[in-house]
């Protein structure tokens, strides 16, 4: 008897550890003058020497950044691998200004492969030499490539000579040899393609970061829209944009603000384009002077009451009343929070969220905690939002 029940005992510890194993987080959030811990009895992250050793700063805390630790029961038995997001306890400026961005890549981005008919036969000379959908060609017969026109120009040359192409795919280079052809219908040569050099788009400015002069927005990336890409960046520009119009959203029906870019205001020199936003070094003096926020850790966020900053009409932006309804800490890392539009105001002309206000920071309890990034199609008053962290960590 004493035997069954020291078994039963062990099982219904076995089973609370494995539960209580289930409960523990995937990601952790500290700021940099912090030090690293679970937080749980039983529990210890293991950041490994070799890691941290590199990652120090001059107070022998961690640099911003993301790291991987194990989690282990005890100290000693390894039960996962988390994420560990470091960020600097820092002030920044939350803007929610409309920016238009004129984006160019690094290469062409192949976003359809074309067969056409050469001798009566169909042909496509590209794919037969392994370029796909979705590929970018860095150079083209030996000349670097960065427009469709410069592409077009060297097939153009080829006397149905094979000429090398380097491709990028899945951020590995190959080099593709292809033999353009004449296409019977006008007598040019063709290997197959259709591609994209350039983007244009309108969103928000989320923050200034005075110390770096960076300015970033959108908390989403730009993607080719044929290939779901994120385009690679060469150049490209932010300037003011003048919102001039608002298409309301709609059940299964997004709406978009309507507006023109400012050639003449340049705010900013793109400099990266990431899964969580477009980044730019800021060349003006227009925000200096601008009230500042210091930055919350996702632990810091709750449900409830916040408010976006945002620009609906003109260049004016103004602070709208939302709602946080949930936080969701293991999602994709642009989807860390559904928002829900409260402000009457703001329903009125947009309703709710619309594309363009991608980027609009949300304040709550006098922090920045993140911004705008997606509209839920199926109910245009909510959407999605990131971790003001997530931008800070990867810009």
């Amino acid at each position: 008897m004493k035997i069954k029940k020291a078994i039963a005992v062990i099982l219904v510890l076995a089973l609370c550890f494995g539960l209580y194993i289930g409960l523990q987080p995937d990601d952790y959030s500290f700021y940099s003058d912090e030090n690293i811990s679970s937080g749980s009895p039983f529990i210890k992250l293991d950041m490994g020497s070799a890691e941290t050793s590199k990652s120090l700063n001059s107070t022998g805390t961690l640099t911003q950044g993301k790291y991987k630790a194990k989690v282990k029961l005890f100290g000693v038995l390894p039960i996962k691998t988390a994420e560990i997001s470091v960020l600097e306890k820092q002030e920044i400026i939350p803007l929610g200004v409309a920016f238009g961005v004129k984006l160019y890549t690094e290469g062409v981005i192949v976003v359809d492969i074309t067969d056409f008919v050469h001798d009566g036969v169909v042909q496509n000379p590209a794919y037969n030499a392994g370029v796909r959908e979705g590929d970018i060609i860095l150079s083209y017969n030996g000349v670097e490539i960065k427009s469709n026109e410069e592409l077009i120009a060297q097939v153009k040359v080829s006397e149905g000579k094979p000429q090398k192409a380097v491709v990028l795919r899945n951020n590995l280079k190959f080099e593709a040899d292809i033999t353009p052809v004449t296409d019977d219908t006008d007598g040019s040569y063709r290997i197959g393609l259709w591609v994209r050099d350039s983007t244009a788009g309108i969103g928000m400015l989320t923050y200034l970061d005075e110390k770096t002069s960076t300015l970033a927005g959108l908390g989403h990336s730009i993607s080719d829209s044929d290939t779901g890409l994120i385009m690679p960046v060469s150049t490209g520009e932010l300037v003011r944009a003048n919102i001039e119009g608002v298409v309301k959203g709609t059940n299964g029906s997004p709406g978009e603000l309507l507006g023109s870019f400012d050639e003449e205001s340049i705010i900013g020199v793109l400099t990266g384009n990431s899964v969580t936003g477009l980044t730019a070094a800021c060349v003006t003096d227009e925000f200096s002077g601008m009230e500042k926020y210091p930055v919350a850790l996702r632990d810091e966020i709750t449900t409830g009451k916040a408010q976006i900053i945002s620009c609906v009409e003109g260049q004016e932006s103004k602070r709208y009343d939302i709602e946080i309804v949930k936080i969701n800490n293991n999602l994709q890392e642009t989807k860390n929070m559904v928002i829900k539009i409260t402000d009457k105001e703001l329903l009125d002309r947009t309703g709710g969220i619309v594309q363009g206000m991608s980027g609009s920071p949300i304040i709550q309890n006098g922090k920045i905690i993140g911004a705008v990034t997606h509209v839920l199609v199926s109910d245009p008053q909510k959407g999605y939002a990131i971790f003001i962290e997530n931008m800070l960590i990867n810009d």
